[in-house]
């Protein structure tokens, strides 16, 4: 047999070779049995998943069966020899897909032996069952693979008859413990297998022996085994004991079982306590030992109903403890991890350690007494020990500190206090340390493929050093030293900073890294002052789908490359170049720069991915306010702030101006926005907090609030001015005007105003006050009162440093007086009147003639500009090049130097320094331009000018233009051409036609210069046709035009009322449902301005009745004649109706077909004319006698006022007679002609 089993086991590694997968058993030995058949289950791994094919090379002896079809990667293997001995097979597990092979031999073989495994022989009373499993084996010492459902017989013997069985066999279903599927089996049929629980009820001894059931295995021997039941006994304390004399020590006794430990009671008729020497005495009542002298002693537990001979032989060994009475040498603190860097608010076990000479730790008795003190400004003492040893405590406040303690004596059990004589002390040097905080407690990054996100984590607390680590790496790695996170992927992990002085105090912070979700703008300012940078805060969310799809906001998105879109940039900007940071106030997780650059609102967009958000921003400009001012006692200023945030555009209601006084000089009146500052009755100096803002809100939770001191003086006004204003100061290159020359315009209205001075203290200069709109003025002429009027009203300027009032001229020239005497300010009346006059001089303003200068390069070209006007007091800007000029008497004299322009200044230095500006140009002649019109109604005649214009196409003054030369000519005699002045000529339309206008002149340099031809049209008078026009209700006609230029410009056709018609450009002529006359005018407007007009009379009307128009009563046969239908009226034709939106049903007929017949031969045969406005007929003569001609016409039902009345049908008759045609009555024949000879005759007869 062997062998054959060796060449089996080559076999098989020849077929698997170095394939990846692996089978469970390379091999298997199956007992043999008759009748009950083995089986095992065999898997392929390492991978799993394969699709192989099974099959036994000797299904007679060993079967396998797929578990599921004919591909899987398990089966079951049974035996089937019905034949004893040895016999062997080979289970195939194929895979075509990879090749792949698999082997397991299968052996069968008779059982020779048992044996009852086991891996002890002591079992504890009421503990967990133990599992005890006989195995079978062949002759050769092989181990069988299973024993399947065969049955055993087990059986339980006492030693020495005792009549309690210490042990009982648990059937599996009454344990908590799963058996095979065989020992199941076995179990529902009442039978035991191979595998039992055995349990142990009262300590003592006894043997289980195991045999088969089926008579089969007769021959194979009965397995026995001694087992020894015996109580899981601790006695505690159970370890070596160091202690000091006089120490008490307590044990206690206790049972090991299934559900737990419990304490035995002692004394106890089961188990007693045993001193081995008397170093030590025993209290057996209590179980107290206590230490009577230095030595060594052993404290024994002994079982009291077990024969000693079966414990020894089952090494079983009675639970002691030795203990060594020693002297103790000195004192420790302990803690929990030996570490003495604690940390606030954190609860400690500290105790105290005795120690002996040699370091051993001794046991401290529960009669000893310690002295051990914490400091109570740094611990709260939440528990401790009488003896003093054992102490809960919680730090409150850090800092360093000490404790200390003392073994001062020992309570003996009657009560005495043994003191100890020698010192027997230690102290512990404890440091306080604050918790270990981690910001932000949170950090959530985005996931991106391909992109880190970093993000500092920072700790405070602890011993200030400290040790980084992430739980998973995976999703997280942070920097040992410095706190750096780096994400990974998507996940949740924790970041912890560890004190490296002592690892049990950490901080920690989630970190989350996910997938982006969506994006919105965070907690964020909206507002920034001009110029400045407005960091607005974005914030991007992530999904954490395993929490129920929630979202987080993500910490820090900085490196995100967001798509930034300003709706107007005029106020705001992106500025991409300053770096985005997270957020130092508000939320988000990136901010975004943009530069505020004019005062307004906008919206900004940011986008990513397919992800956006849009946010309102304001700008506004820098809060400007009068900083520093000069008041009059008992007045009031009203404060106008420019700038500063501006009411929010969402929520305008929370805007706010503030100002809060320092003290009682000054109080601060609020009406909405506006501030006023009263000064009281006594003179001093304040300052004011001035606040420009919007109060927070759902739209602007971080508003701009602008701040700033105004000071605010309240002084005494010493005196006053008056000026006229609104003039702009005389720059200082200009000469001055005599300070006795007050001019204004004596045609413009003009304001006079009034400033008081004073001082804010006898050592400040004087200076103008503010607030001065509530002073008492009265105002005066003494002089020209025919000249102007003073309004009755004295207005003030917004900072009220200035007051003023409105002067009138009535266009006339001449000087004026004005006073003002001011006695009071409000309710404070003046300690003396204040009072001031002005002297005025009214005057025109000055304007040039001409007003602008172009001069023919020639000596004989200058000019003279004469100024009318101003106040004679007049300054020349500039020199030029090109000209010379000469200011005397108002006059500006302009001499030609050279080719060129400039313009020539002066300056009213009087009035305003009101400049005047003349341009000047020097040149010659470029071109000649004729400006006239292009069309010209004959019999009518235009000007036309002649330009005579530069290279720049300025044109000549008209005075030059006599030494130039200038002619005008035309081509034909269509017009008249006369000369009106110097470049003005007038021409006559005399025929219609086409004619060529040109111009000639000669330049500087004496040659010749001609224009361009200009062509004019001269065109008959524009007439429409036909003068009235017909048209019954919901009608169309188109007019005729005749004449008019060609082609015809657009008509512009106007009526005397809508009510009865509408025209359209083109002439088409549309009838409304009212009856009524309407005079229709068109006109074509010309480019000079002339036009050429006609008119039309339309008229709307419904027909009274109809009748028959024909072309003659009487015509020849073979003749033809026409018939159409009238109204009653002349003008009642067809074109009155024939347009008709409704057109009119027409029926002809015929009285006598053989006189007359219908006419179709313009139609030919194949068209019919449809009886819809048929409104005439051709008809041929055929026969002499008389033809009766019928008409119906019928309104269209959808018409309402074609016809008068309530008809809406209308019938006429005609009758025409036909005569015989001339004819020859000898020959018979038809006579179309007669031809006769000069001076001959021919005689007619009539045969009628």
């Amino acid at each position: 047999m062997k062998p054959l089993l060796g060449w089996l086991f080559l076999l098989v590694l020849a077929w698997t070779g170095a394939d990846a997968y692996k089978l469970n058993v390379p091999r298997l030995l199956f007992p043999y049995h008759p009748t009950v058949p083995m089986h095992f289950d065999l898997e392929v791994g390492s991978p799993s998943g394969g699709c192989f094919k099974w099959r036994s090379n000797r299904p007679d002896i060993v079967q396998v069966e797929p578990a599921s079809g004919e591909c899987s990667d398990r089966a079951r293997v049974v035996s089937s020899t019905k034949v004893g001995g040895t016999h062997s097979a080979v289970i195939f597990a194929e895979e075509s897909g990879s090749g792949t092979t698999l082997s397991c031999v299968v052996t069968i073989d008779e059982v020779a032996t048992i044996t009852i495994e086991h891996t002890t022989k002591v079992l504890y009373v009421d503990a967990a069952p133990a599992r005890i499993t006989a195995v079978a084996f062949n002759a050769d010492g092989d181990k069988f693979s299973t024993l399947g459902q065969l049955p055993f017989e087990w059986e339980l013997a006492t030693d020495n008859g005792a009549e309690t069985m210490p042990l009982r066999i648990v059937p599996f279903e009454q344990s908590k413990y799963r058996a095979p599927q065989d020992i199941q089996a076995l179990e529902k049929a009442k039978k035991k297998g191979y595998l039992v629980l055995l349990e142990g009820l009262v300590t003592g001894s006894s043997a289980i022996s195991a045999r088969f059931q089926d008579p089969h295995f007769k021959n194979v021997p009965t397995n026995t085994l001694d087992l020894v039941v015996v109580a899981n006994l601790l006695l505690e304390p159970a370890q070596d004991l160091y202690v000091p004399t006089y120490s008490d020590i307590a044990f206690t006794v206790k049972i090991v079982k299934e559900r737990g430990l419990e304490d035995v009671p002692m004394p106890s008729p089961l188990y007693t306590l045993k001193l081995d020497n008397e170093d030590c005495k025993l209290n057996s009542k209590t179980s107290t030992v206590t230490a009577v002298k230095k030595g060594k002693s052993m404290l024994s537990l002994n079982l009291e109903n077990v024969d000693p001979r079966v414990t020894s032989n089952a090494a079983v060994r009675p639970p002691s403890t030795r203990i060594f009475i020693v002297d103790p040498e000195s004192l420790q603190f302990a803690v929990a991890g030996s570490n003495w860097l604690l940390e606030r608010g954190r609860t400690y076990r500290i105790n105290v350690n005795l120690l002996d000479p040699h370091g051993n730790h001794m046991f401290i008795a529960d009669n000893a007494r310690f002295e051990t003190a914490f400091p109570h400004d740094y611990f709260d003492i939440k528990w401790n020990t009488k003896n003093a040893t054992w102490f809960e405590v919680t730090p409150k406040k850090s800092g360093r500190v000490n404790i200390n303690s003392r073994l001062n004596s020992f309570i003996t059990e009657g009560g005495i206090e043994v003191k100890i004589k020698r010192k027997v002390d230690g102290e512990q040097e404890v440091e306080i340390v604050d918790p270990i905080t981690v910001v932000p407690d949170q950090v959530v990054l985005p996931f991106l493929t391909g992109v880190k996100f970093n993000y500092p984590l920072t700790a405070s607390g602890g011993s200030g050093t400290y040790s980084w680590a992430t739980e998973d790496r995976r999703i997280g790695t942070i920097h040992e030293a410095t706190g750096m996170v780096t994400s990974g992927q998507i996940g949740w992990t924790a970041a912890t900073a560890t004190d490296r002085r002592n690892p049990a105090h950490s901080g920690k912070s989630t970190v989350g890294v996910l997938e982006i979700v969506s994006l919105d703008f965070g907690k964020t300012r909206k507002e920034a002052e001009e110029g400045k940078i407005l960091l607005v805060n974005v914030q991007l969310f992530g999904i954490d789908r395993t929490k129920g799809h929630r979202h987080y906001p993500f910490t820090d998105c900085r490196n995100i490359p967001f798509v930034v879109e300003v709706q107007n940039r005029a106020h705001f900007v992106h500025v991409p170049e300053t770096a985005s940071t997270i957020p130092t106030e508000g939320t988000g997780c990136a901010t975004v720069a943009l530069r505020a650059v004019h005062s307004g609102d906008t919206r900004v967009t940011i986008k990513y991915d397919k992800y956006s958000a849009t946010i309102d921003i304001s700008a506004f400009p820098a809060l400007k306010v009068d900083d520093d001012l000069l008041v009059p006692v008992g007045g009031a200023y009203k404060l106008n702030t420019f700038g500063g945030p501006r009411p929010w555009l969402l929520d305008n209601s929370q805007f706010f101006v503030n100002g809060v006084s320092q003290d009682k000089v000054v109080t601060v009146k609020q009406d909405d926005e506006q501030l006023t500052m009263a000064c009281s009755g006594k003179e001093g100096s304040t300052e004011i907090k001035l606040s420009v803002g919007n109060n927070p809100t759902s739209s602007n939770e971080i508003p701009a609030v602008v701040s700033t001191n105004v000071r605010v003086c309240c002084g005494r006004p010493i005196r006053m001015a008056l000026g006229v204003e609104g003039r702009t100061p005389s720059s200082k290159d200009y000469p001055k005007c005599p300070n006795s020359v007050k001019t204004v315009f004596a045609s413009a209205p003009f304001q006079v105003g009034v400033r008081l001075y004073g001082r804010c203290g006898s050592n400040e200069e004087e200076r103008v006050m503010s607030g001065i709109d509530s002073l008492d003025f009265t105002w005066s002429l003494g002089s020209g009162k025919d000249l102007l009027a003073l309004a009755k009203e004295t207005k003030h300027n917004e900072p009220a440093t200035l007051a003023f009032v409105d002067g009138y001229p009535n266009g006339k020239v001449g000087d004026a007086l004005i006073n003002n005497v001011v006695t009071k300010v409000g309710s404070h009346r003046l300690p003396q009147k204040l009072t001031a006059s002005l002297e005025l001089k009214l005057v025109k303003r000055a304007t040039p003639v001409p007003s602008s200068l172009v001069l023919w390069n020639d000596p004989t070209a200058a000019a003279t500009i004469k100024l009318n006007g101003g106040s004679g007091h007049y300054h020349l800007i500039d020199r030029s090049t090109f000209y010379d000029a000469l200011i005397s008497d108002g006059n500006i004299k302009v001499s030609p130097k050279k080719i060129g322009q400039s313009p020539l200044r002066l300056v009213d230095i009087c009035i305003d320094s009101s400049e005047i500006v003349i341009p000047v140009k020097i040149t010659d002649i470029k071109a000649l331009k004729i400006q006239g019109p292009q069309y010209l109604e004959v019999t009518t005649d235009t000007e036309v000018e002649v330009h005579v214009v530069d290279a720049d196409d300025e044109p000549f003054s008209a005075e030059y233009v006599s030494v130039m030369g200038l002619e005008l000519t035309s081509s034909n005699t269509h017009v008249k051409v006369e000369r009106q002045n110097g470049m003005k000529f007038r021409i006559r339309g005399q025929t219609v036609g086409e004619v060529a206008l040109v111009a000639a002149a000669r330049s500087s340099g004496a040659g010749a210069i001609r224009s361009r031809q200009h062509m004019i049209q001269v065109f008959a008078p524009m007439r429409f046709q036909p003068k009235v026009v017909t048209l019954v209700p919901e009608s169309t006609f188109q007019l005729e035009v005749i004449g008019g230029p060609r082609p015809t410009p657009p008509i512009s056709f106007s009526t005397n009322t809508s009510r009865h018609m509408d025209i359209a450009a083109n002439a088409l002529i549309t009838s409304k449902n009212e009856l009524g006359y309407t005079l229709v005018t068109g006109t074509i407007q010309q480019s000079d301005g002339r036009s050429t007009t006609d008119s039309v009379l339309v008229k709307v009307v419904s027909l009274a009745s109809i009748r028959i128009r024909v072309s003659s009563n009487y015509v020849e046969a073979g003749g033809k004649v026409w018939a159409r239908i009238d109204g009653m009226l002349d003008d009642e034709t067809p074109y009155s109706f024939g347009g008709a939106e409704w057109p009119l049903k027409v029926n002809w007929s015929l009285g006598d077909a053989s006189v007359l017949s219908l006419d179709s031969s313009k139609l030919g045969t194949a068209l019919e004319e449809p009886e819809q406005n048929r409104f005439s007929i051709s008809l041929n003569a055929k026969n002499a006698g008389k033809g009766t001609i019928k008409v119906q016409v019928e309104m269209h039902a959808s018409a309402t006022r074609h016809f008068q009345g309530k008809s809406r049908i209308f019938t006429a008759e005609a009758t025409i007679t036909v005569d015989e045609a001339p004819a020859l009555a000898d020959p018979n024949m038809p006579l179309t002609q007669i031809r006769i000879a000069p001076d001959t005759e021919y005689k007619l007869l009539s045969k009628w």
